[in-house]
């Protein structure tokens, strides 16, 4: 008995391995058996050689990038970053897939945009495949806010005019709520919210706080805040749990949604502040401002 072989008719693609690099193929080996007489018998082995190892994806970025809305159409756009791949065996320089959660993705002179982002967060997934099939996926995510603060536009001139009603405590006194000082405040993204207040030396004209140690002298009594000069307390005028910031006060009661004038400010130009709000981070509590 004789056995030859041969391989026939050589290394053949397999898959959808078609890029020369030859990390995936099968062998077609024929074992020729000559029994006798001239009487041969076949015998067919097939060969398979393949990587079995994924591509790594790997992003320069990291993880996590936060994107700002830009204009008044309250939507962002994000370059997609090339990602990094290396296999163990083919060269996959540029061929990857990209998809994202949201979003319109599109190709701009070589680069991934993603557009038309509104508030959220996002998935931007990247997959590459080898030669023989293997898939390698990665993912970042972004987050994009609107990190624009709102348009703060007041009126210019207002006239006041006191109460005289001899019948009354708060004789003499006028109050005007945020509205009346408002003239179109708007934000590009989001519904606003306002508060007010006037300047430092105000005169407190009963619009009156919470009880303050205004001396540090124990043996002195306290005083009533003057609400005048503050927008706010921890509480806001949408019952919200809010930080004290700029011109806020824990002895504020008011809220910051109106302020009060009285005789004292007959005949001056009262300088009034407004302060405008809009909910930036979608938390749901108003801490992104703007003042006019």
């Amino acid at each position: 008995m004789v056995i030859s072989w041969v391989v026939n008719p050589g290394p053949q693609p397999s898959g959808i391995c078609l890029d020369g690099s030859g990390s995936c193929y099968k062998i077609n080996r024929r074992w020729t058996i000559l029994i006798g007489a001239g009487e041969f018998r076949y015998i067919d082995q097939l060969i398979k050689i393949e990587d079995d190892k994924a591509p790594v994806i790997t992003v320069d970025q990291g993880k996590s990038t936060v994107v700002d809305i830009l204009g008044t159409d309250c939507v962002g756009q994000y370059e997609v970053p090339v990602p990094t791949i290396t296999d163990n065996c083919a060269d996959l320089h540029g061929k990857y897939l990209v998809w994202a959660s949201g979003g319109n993705l599109t190709l701009n002179d070589g680069k991934y945009i993603l557009g038309d982002l509104i508030e959220g967060v996002y998935t931007i997934y990247y997959q590459a495949e080898d030669c023989c099939g293997n898939v390698g996926i990665d993912s970042i995510k972004i987050t994009v806010i609107d990190d624009n603060p709102p348009v703060a536009i007041t009126k210019q001139f207002i006239v006041v005019s006191l109460t005289n009603n001899p019948d009354s405590i708060q004789d003499g006194v006028a109050k005007l709520y945020t509205t009346a000082f408002d003239n179109g405040s708007y934000d590009n993204c989001n519904e606003i919210y306002l508060e007010v207040r006037r300047e430092d030396n105000a005169p407190i004209c009963r619009n009156e706080g919470d009880l303050w140690d205004h001396d540090r002298n124990g043996a002195t009594p306290m005083v009533p805040w003057n609400n005048n000069t503050t927008y706010n307390g921890r509480i806001n005028g949408l019952d919200q749990n809010v930080s004290l910031h700029e011109h806020d006060r824990v002895l504020d009661t008011d809220k910051g949604q109106y302020v009060k004038f009285c005789c004292e400010d007959i005949g001056k130009e009262i300088k009034v502040w407004l302060r405008v709000w809009d909910d930036a981070n979608m938390s749901g509590i108003l801490e992104t401002q703007s003042t006019d």
